[in-house]
């Protein structure tokens, strides 16, 4: 262990190593609390290392109920960077999928919780560039932390290229790879665009649709499957991501009937090809969201319509006005909560089973 890190940070473990680092969970000894650190496996470029450190000082001071907090930073000997996080306990997304899709009130809460999360980042001059469910955590009070911010994201895009010209990938980089490629939008991938606030809309809207459905939009498959058929399947990963590309998705409520045709409309238009029909801004998702969340409200506050079933929790319960207990709406989204048996509860005693995309 580095000990720079060990003077001021007690490690208590290892809580996940991949092809980009390792996280471990360690002890402030200086302020008492318990963090997360993320030490960076490989050098990066001069130019690679200055914008690692101008995202984290501008991340550093992002301070939001849905952001996962940055502590410090800094650089070993070794030259390997490293940051360090809030630490919550919890599930990621990711792990939340592996047992199905979620219901429908936790996938809104979700959205919503992400896209104020980005509001914050995009406010403060910052884009987060790895939106996907292993980046999304929920801690034992139901919160939402968006984290990351994609430190890894400009090495794992140089990784992608590679892949996508023929090169072979190290096995401790090949989920990295699927998982970015699932995840990038359309002109990312096939045209090497910048980043900007329309690519994470494009990426949340890949999330939302899995949290909906299980399934990724555009293979219609889990994320493990569209993995072993990018990295497995004998063909080009060329071939592969363009037909994928080329492949439009199907509604959410083809495969997950409690999804609202309003829903429907918001995961599609986030999912747009073309960037400018897609959400331009966190802001514009959110308002979409808001009739949503405000029939979650309505069934919060009624539970002789809803029950405990209907409930939706923390920043979720922000929508529009009130909705008639009458509402089609109301009755649709309650009656397809109701039909559900795999709700997933958060709140693990299991700490940090997620990956902070290492």
């Amino acid at each position: 262990m580095i000990d720079q890190i060990k003077s001021r940070y007690f490690i208590t473990g290892v809580i996940r190593q991949g092809g980009m680092g390792t996280l471990y969970a360690a002890e402030d000894k200086v302020l008492g609390r318990r963090v997360a650190v993320k030490i960076l496996s490989f050098e990066r470029s001069d130019e690679q290392r200055a914008h690692f450190r101008s995202t984290v000082e501008m991340m550093s001071h992002i301070r939001h109920p849905n952001v996962a907090s940055v502590y410090d930073y800094g650089e070993t000997e070794e030259g390997l960077s490293y940051v360090i996080l809030e630490r919550v306990t919890g599930l990621s997304v990711a792990e939340m999928l592996r047992v199905g899709s979620l219901p429908l009130n936790k996938s809104v809460h979700i959205a919503a919780s992400v896209a104020g999360a980005l509001r914050a980042f995009h406010a403060a001059g910052v884009l987060h560039n790895d939106i996907k469910p292993s980046n999304i955590l929920v801690d034992q009070s139901g919160r939402v932390k968006l984290a990351d911010f994609g430190i890894t994201r400009s090495v794992a895009e140089e990784v992608v290229e590679r892949f996508l010209g023929g090169e072979l990938v190290v096995t401790g980089q090949r989920r990295l790879v699927a998982d970015a490629l699932a995840h990038m939008a359309p002109e990312q991938v096939l045209f090497g665009a910048s980043p900007n606030t329309r690519t994470d809309m494009f990426s949340l809207g890949v999330t939302i649709y899995e949290t909906l459905t299980g399934k990724l939009p555009f293979s219609g498959k889990s994320a493990e499957e569209t993995e072993d058929e990018l990295l497995y399947s004998g063909r080009s990963a060329a071939e592969v991501v363009q037909q994928l590309l080329a492949a439009n998705p199907q509604r959410p409520s083809l495969l997950n009937p409690s999804v609202p045709e309003p829903l429907n409309d918001i995961v599609l238009k986030a999912l747009a090809k073309e960037p400018e029909h897609r959400f331009q801004t966190a802001d514009e998702l959110l308002a979409a969201l808001d009739p949503i969340r405000g029939v979650l409200r309505i069934a919060d506050e009624s539970p002789s319509e809803g029950g405990d079933e209907a409930t939706a929790t923390g920043d979720a319960q922000r929508g529009g006005g009130p909705t008639g207990q009458g509402s089609p709406m109301l009755y649709f989204l309650l009656e397809g909560e109701r039909a559900r048996g795999d709700l997933v509860e958060c709140g693990s005693d299991v700490d940090l089973l997620f990956d902070y995309s290492i």
